[in-house]
């Protein structure tokens, strides 16, 4: 049995480009696993996923952007002390 996309003779899918040629039913088990949709075409499939993983990097991004935040009023606050 292998994690999501990381299928024995390919390589871990860890961006929306490494999955563009998965097998639909890899494409169906990531969906299983992330709790999305497994209905419709292999390109249907794709770009709910494609959405998902974009989502996932937008949060990602903000996530950061707020830890960095911290960290400079955490700074200003030390200074300020």
């Amino acid at each position: 049995m292998y994690n999501g996309l990381a299928h024995p003779n390919r390589k871990a899918v860890n961006s929306v480009n490494d999955f563009r040629n998965c097998l639909k039913f890899e494409l169906i088990e990531y969906c299983k696993e992330n709790d999305l949709p497994t209905h419709g075409s292999k390109k249907q499939i794709r770009e709910r996923i494609e959405i998902f993983l974009n989502k996932q990097l937008k949060n990602d991004r903000s996530s950061n952007s707020l830890k960095n935040k911290r960290r400079i009023i955490r700074k200003i606050n030390i200074n300020i002390n």
